[in-house]
């Protein structure tokens, strides 16, 4: 969820990697068209994508709650207390975007 890596790349450096990547994909995509590779149609709503991954986070949400750590040892009842509010925040945001994502479509 939080990256490990430092950002220290330049502005050049973006604009450098994100510039080649357009390039690479348009080879790889001509490569596939000379030799009658047909190209995979989308077939998966990104909207879709996006509120499973939701629903997901809410669930491992769930898992990091006091139940889901009792295989770590005993959780002192306030730090359970403040690991529950911590969580339920985070899964309430989670399901509140899910929401909007659903009426936003209709």
């Amino acid at each position: 969820m939080f990256s490990t890596h430092q950002p220290d790349a330049t502005p050049r450096q973006h604009r450098v990697f994100a510039e080649a990547t357009v390039r690479i994909r348009e080879a790889l995509r001509e490569f596939l068209v000379q030799n009658d590779i047909p190209l995979p149609e989308p077939t998966i709503s990104s909207v879709w994508a996006a509120r499973a991954a939701l629903l997901t986070g809410v669930v491992s949400l769930e898992e990091c709650g006091p139940k889901g750590m009792r295989g770590y040892g005993d959780l002192d009842p306030q730090a359970a207390k403040v690991l529950q509010t911590g969580l339920r925040r985070l899964s309430e945001m989670l399901a509140q975007l899910e929401a909007q994502l659903t009426e936003a479509g209709q």
